[in-house]
C-alpha cells in the first residue's frame, strides 16, 4: 500500500472533518460535524500571543464555537513559553473536550503536549509540534508561502535585483519552511525536505536576483529595526526588503521614511496587520502576503468538534495529519476588500478575549 494511502486510512480513522491537504491529496472525512453532542462541551484555544494577528484567528474560532453550539475558552499568552506552558498546564488540570493551541516552544512543550494529547483532543495551531501526539496541524504550508511571497517580488523587480530578508526567529519550523520556501523560488534547488544548514548570512541567488543577507531579530521589533537600519549600511544597493514575520514590513517602512529612501526600496510583508495594510494604501509597501488567520480559528475548532462527535478518543500518531490553508496577496488593487472582510468577520464576534483562568485564580 503507498504512503499515501495509509495517510489517508489514518486521517479516516480519526473522524477529522475538515478539508486540506495531506500527502498530495484533498480529503474530507465522514463524520458530520454538525451532529448535536450531549450537552455543551467545552473546548480551549491557546493562542501564542496577544499580536492583532490572533484577533482575527479568533473570531473564526469564535464563529465556529456559536454555529457548532460549543463553549469557547480563549487564552492570551505574553508569548514567552513559560507564561503559555503555564496556561497549559491549567488547561490540563481543569479538564477539556479539546485544544486548540499555536506552541511557542514546539520542541521544550511536546511532551505535555503530547501527554495532554491522550487524555483529550489536541490540534496545532500556525505554528505545530510535529513531534507531539497532536492529533493533526491546522495552518499554512509555510514553504508555499515563503515561495509565494518570492514570487511577488520577482513581480515587484522583474529587471533583478537586490534582496534583503528579515525575519523574527530562525529556529520555528514555520520560520525555516517560510526560508525554505523563499529560496527556493529565487534559486529553484531546494525541496520542502530539504535539511541543508544554508548560512542566513550567506548570499544566494541567480542572474537576475539575489539575496544579500537574512537577519533575524528575535521576535524583538526594537532588534528589527536595528536590523533594517544596519542592512542599510551593509548593503547599500538595496532594492528590496521582505519581512517574513507580520512587524517586519511595518518597521522596514518607519526606517526607509526615516532615511527617505521609501521611493528606492520596495517591501514585501507578511501577514494582514493594520501598519501592513496603511502602508499598502499608501503606497510604501508593495504588496503582502496574508494567512487565512480566520480560516485557522474556524477550522481548528470545527476539527476538534468532529473529533469529539466522532467519540475518537485513541491516542494518534506523532505528526500524522495536517490540514493546510491558502495564502493570498494583498496589494493596492485589493486592500480596500481585504480590509471590509476582516471588518466584517470582527464586527460578528468581537467579544473580549478571555483573562486566562490562571490570573483570574490569583486575583
Amino acid at each position: 500500500m503507498s504512503g499515501q494511502k495509509i495517510v489517508w486510512l489514518l486521517l479516516l480513522n480519526i473522524g477529522c472533518l475538515a478539508i486540506g491537504f495531506v500527502g498530495g491529496r484533498t480529503w474530507e472525512s465522514a463524520v458530520d460535524s454538525k451532529k448535536p453532542a450531549a450537552g455543551r462541551p467545552h473546548f480551549d484555544f491557546i493562542a501564542a500571543n496577544s499580536n492583532p494577528f490572533w484577533d482575527t484567528v479568533v473570531a473564526g474560532a469564535r464563529a465556529a464555537a456559536d454555529e457548532y453550539d460549543v463553549d469557547l475558552v480563549v487564552y492570551t499568552p505574553s508569548g514567552q513559553p513559560g507564561d503559555q506552558t503555564a496556561q497549559l498546564v491549567q488547561v490540563e488540570a481543569q479538564g477539556s473536550d479539546g485544544v486548540a493551541i499555536s506552541p511557542v516552544a514546539p520542541n521544550e512543550q511536546s511532551l505535555l503536549l503530547s501527554r495532554l494529547a491522550t487524555k483529550t483532543l489536541l490540534v496545532t495551531v500556525d505554528n505545530d509540534a510535529p513531534q507531539s501526539l497532536r492529533h493533526c496541524y491546522v495552518g499554512t504550508n509555510n514553504f508555499m508561502a515563503g515561495k509565494m511571497c518570492a514570487k511577488v517580488v520577482q513581480e515587484a523587480l522583474p529587471e533583478g535585483g537586490k534582496i534583503v530578508v528579515f525575519i523574527g526567529a530562525a529556529d520555528r519550523a514555520n520560520a525555516q519552511e517560510r526560508l525554505r520556501g523563499f529560496r527556493a523560488q529565487v534559486v529553484g534547488d531546494v525541496s520542502p525536505s530539504d535539511e541543508s544548514d544554508h548560512s542566513l548570512e550567506k548570499p544566494y541567488g541567480d542572474e537576475k536576483w539575489t539575496v544579500l543577507q537574512t537577519y533575524v531579530d528575535g521576535l524583538d521589533p526594537a532588534k528589527a529595526a536595528e536590523n533594517v537600519k544596519k542592512s542599510l549600511e551593509e548593503h547599500p544597493d538595496t532594492n528590496c526588503m521582505v519581512g517574513l514575520y507580520s512587524y517586519n514590513g511595518p518597521v522596514c517602512l518607519t526606517v526607509l521614511k526615516e532615511r527617505d529612501k521609501v521611493s528606492d526600496i520596495k517591501i514585501i510583508a507578511f501577514d494582514d496587520n493594520e501598519e501592513t495594510l496603511d502602508g499598502i494604501e499608501n503606497g510604501g509597501i508593495y504588496a503582502t502576503v496574508v494567512q487565512g488567520n480566520y480560516e485557522y480559528g474556524y477550522e481548528a475548532v470545527r476539527l476538534l468538534i468532529s473529533l469529539y462527535n466522532s467519540n475518537e478518543r485513541s491516542v494518534p500518531l506523532a505528526g500524522s495529519g495536517s490540514v493546510y490553508l491558502p495564502c493570498s496577496v494583498v496589494s493596492r488593487e485589493n486592500v480596500a476588500d481585504h480590509r471590509f472582510k476582516i471588518a466584517e468577520r470582527l464586527a460578528d464576534h468581537q467579544e473580549p478575549v478571555e483573562s486566562d483562568r490562571i490570573e483570574a485564580k490569583s486575583g
